[in-house]
């Protein structure tokens, strides 16, 4: 759960995954207005957000990440495609909650809730109950 409202002038915000291919969903504060971007392979410019998010990541069983938004916290939207989470000198993915501001703005992030679900380790993958940052893949996969 994610306040942006104290975020400075060009400072980002957000939820990401930490690998040899590092992904992230953010909040960049621009011209004085925020906006949701994804980054990845690629770069994706989200819509405009006013107030509280709440930012999830789903990580698959393949290590694929996938990210999405809520205004609620309660219906998540998708936003970008997905992202490969690779393995370098350690195991798996890193999660990071950030803010960051290249030119030293002033302002901060404020987060104000993380939740980190594991799924049922029982085969099949077996859904766990969906938390605001996250659940497991999807039955069936």
């Amino acid at each position: 759960h994610l306040s942006p409202g104290c975020l400075g002038e060009g400072a980002l915000a957000g939820l990401g995954h930490l690998s040899s291919a590092a992904s992230a969903i953010l909040v960049h504060r621009m011209r004085g207005h925020c906006r949701l971007e994804v980054w990845g392979d690629g770069h994706l410019v989200g819509p405009a957000v006013d107030g509280d998010l709440w930012l999830r990541t789903d990580l698959d069983y393949r290590g694929f990440a996938s990210f999405s938004y809520s205004t609620d916290g309660v219906a998540f939207t998708a936003l970008g495609g997905s992202f490969p989470t690779v393995w370098s000198s350690y195991r798996g993915s890193r999660i990071a909650l950030y803010s960051f501001s290249a030119d030293g703005a002033d302002g901060h992030a404020l987060f104000r809730d993380f939740r980190y679900v594991v799924p049922s380790r029982d085969l099949p993958w077996a859904p766990a109950e969906p938390g605001p940052l996250g659940h497991p893949a999807p039955v069936g996969l």
